[in-house]
């Protein structure tokens, strides 16, 4: 499978930044499966679909942040563009992206993402209920 930029859908190669795949997608989407077993293994099963889908918001926010705004530098030794301010013993140009939009950064955005999906989803059921 050839993966794709999450955020603009076009061909990328294997292990690129912001590239997503059917697969890597569907294993997201399995690994939320797995949350809404467990979901429904204590007794949860009405909010099970509103823990899967906070998990995959997680993920997709995720994939999207990385492609389009996480900091790019390319390395003055080898040329190959990193996400770090020095590689192979030497610094890094700066590219593109917001430089203070680190891979910790973009994970923290997308758990975040995730949490306020549940916690969105959770107001919602309570009010239903």
């Amino acid at each position: 499978m050839t993966p794709a930029l999450a955020a603009a859908g076009i061909g990328t190669s294997v292990l690129s930044e912001g590239g997503v795949t059917v697969l890597g997608t569907l294993g997201g989407g399995a690994g939320a499966a797995l949350v809404v077993l467990l979901a429904w293994a204590l007794d949860l099963p009405a909010r099970a679909f509103g823990i899967a889908a906070a998990g995959v918001a997680g993920m997709l926010a995720d994939s999207v942040l990385g492609a389009t705004v996480r900091a790019r530098y390319v390395c003055a030794a080898c040329g190959e563009t990193v996400e770090t301010l020095r590689h192979c013993e030497s610094t890094t140009g700066y590219v593109r992206g917001l430089r203070w939009m680190t891979n910790d950064t973009v994970n923290a955005l997308g758990t975040g993402t995730g949490a306020a999906a549940a916690a969105l989803w959770a107001l919602g059921w309570s009010a239903a209920a």
